[in-house]
């Protein structure tokens, strides 16, 4: 029997929630067949690298497209709405392209909480330097970030290619970028302005090696709640292996992470790279990349950035689906705790579901793996936050901006709580240093209680897999934590979540 789940926005309003459709598959409601492509006027190809969602729900995607001729490749950015359409409202087309001046390449973006966009990546005339830029929420430039919204940084000071891989906001605005500089991670800071940050590291700059002999390189970042910044990649020394790093928030490298503040892991004896890193909500780190281009690879640490050996047996894993090639590009925890992976396999889009203990989820779209060739590779991903997941990468030859979006089952469709209402309510909304949530269950259940950021990110689990009994619960959010924005708090029981949104 179809069960009926309501979502009490405020006391008086009851909003219902939709149907249940199979975790994994391609969401019909996005441009028809789940997928949309864009072209640049003048371009010849382009490739979507980074993708966001906004407080609205609209989604960001932005990469780089080559116009040849003078200006060669620039970033560029769209905008679709909730149905796919490209949103007219956004640089009057939902295109916008940015020019340094170079052979500009887009890598990372992120959305800040008054709903402007940084975009970040790298720039090269005659020195490839950190390039950073910042739009308003219409879409035009944001001249309040450096003068024209536009930032050229020569991170390492000589001819040595600088580049960014991933940005990320912290709690008081500020932008925090990891790269590579030097053939070492390399990690700055810059005001809300785009200044560089002096009291950040070494005059707004970090850097860290992996020892004598050794490289590294850099392409993903995560801040924990305490604001601390974890930054993986890849150590390149007799091996190839995973390589992480933690910095305090002053920019020094944590010794309690690791005892120094660095850690590698040898995943499986060949080549492997990070290329994304997460937070759980109880501090563990997760790491997802790459094994010699040919099977995901993920590793989890303890806070103290020892490997975590309830995760797989030996905190590492490697995942190889009947001999096929896979790469991990991309990674988000949903609310219920288990990991999705994006990237590639045998040249279509692929996600993979794990269980919070590393296993297959064999309840998306079967084996844990749903592919499409609609789309040549997941790039990046994001969870809505009705907790559809949507993708970013490119399609066809020439390539050209492709986004993609798919049911995770774990939606605000179907979920097998009660027959009945299931009340959820927050308040005061806005709110301040805490607030009350308030929900009722019409059946014992046992639930987790997430707060999570717009992008569907965790932040904190308040309960998790707690047994409650029927009637009305309340519980109090430590907010004073947390940056001002838009949140969402999720109750779930493993097969389907209810949420409600309010602010900060």
């Amino acid at each position: 029997m179809m069960r009926a789940l309501f979502i009490a926005i405020s006391a008086a309003v009851l909003v219902p929630v939709g149907v249940y459709c199979q975790a994994g598959s391609l969401d019909s409601d996005f441009d028809a067949d789940g997928t949309v492509t864009t072209v640049f006027v003048n371009s010849t190809s382009s490739n979507a690298a980074a993708i966001a969602v906004q407080a609205d729900g609209k989604i960001v995607v932005a990469g780089a497209a080559n116009f040849g001729g003078t200006e060669k490749n620039n970033f560029v950015i769209t905008r679709y709405n909730i149905d796919g359409t490209l949103d007219n409202t956004f640089s009057s087309d939902g295109k916008v392209s940015i020019d340094f001046g170079g052979q500009d390449y887009l890598t990372d973006i992120a959305i800040q909480t008054d709903g402007k966009i940084v975009l970040v990546g790298s720039t090269s005339g005659t020195d490839e330097s950190f390039a950073i830029a910042r739009l308003k929420a219409n879409g035009t430039m944001d001249n309040s970030f450096n003068g024209n919204g536009k930032l050229i940084f020569d991170f390492s000071g000589n001819l040595s290619a600088d580049l960014i891989s991933a940005v990320a906001i912290q709690s008081d605005g500020k932008i925090v970028v990891a790269g590579t500089a030097n053939s070492a991670f390399a990690v700055a800071r810059f005001t809300t302005s785009g200044v560089v940050d002096s009291s950040f590291g070494n005059n707004g700059k970090a850097t860290a090696g992996f020892g004598v002999g050794t490289t590294s390189s850099s392409s993903a970042i995560a801040l924990q709640a305490d604001g601390k910044i974890v930054v993986g990649g890849a150590c390149y020394g007799t091996n190839i292996d995973f390589a992480l790093c933690r910095y305090t928030v002053n920019g020094s490298l944590d010794n309690t992470f690791s005892l120094d503040g660095k850690t590698t892991t040898d995943v499986s004896g060949i080549p492997e790279t990070i290329r994304a890193v997460a937070i759980q909500p109880d501090g563990k780190i997760v790491a997802c990349g790459t094994s010699n281009g040919a099977d995901l690879a993920l590793a989890r640490y303890q806070p103290d950035g020892f490997l975590d050996l309830s995760f797989s047996g030996d905190g590492k894993l490697l995942t190889d689906f009947n001999g096929n090639s896979e790469t991990g590009e991309c990674m988000v925890l949903q609310p219920d705790g288990k990991i999705l992976v994006g990237g590639v396999q045998n040249g279509g889009a692929a996600l993979v579901r794990y269980n919070t203990d590393g296993s297959l989820d064999n309840t998306f779209d079967g084996d844990g793996l749903t592919t499409t060739s609609l789309i040549n590779k997941a790039a990046d991903l994001a969870l809505q936050a009705d907790g559809r997941i949507v993708v970013a990468g490119f399609s066809g030859a020439p390539q050209v901006f492709a986004a993609a979006r798919f049911l995770s089952g774990l939606s605000l469709g179907l979920t097998d709580f009660v027959d009945n209402q299931v009340k959820l309510v927050v308040y005061p909304n806005p709110v301040a240093d805490n607030a009350v949530a308030e929900y009722e269950l019409n059946s014992e259940e046992r639930i987790t209680i997430s707060l999570l950021d717009i992008n569907g990110r965790v932040v904190q689990t308040i309960v998790e897999h707690e047994f409650q009994r029927r009637g009305k619960h309340q519980i109090v959010l430590p907010m004073a934590p947390l940056m001002a924005g838009t949140y969402l708090l999720s109750i779930s029981n493993g097969s389907g979540a209810v949420s409600t949104r309010f602010v900060k």
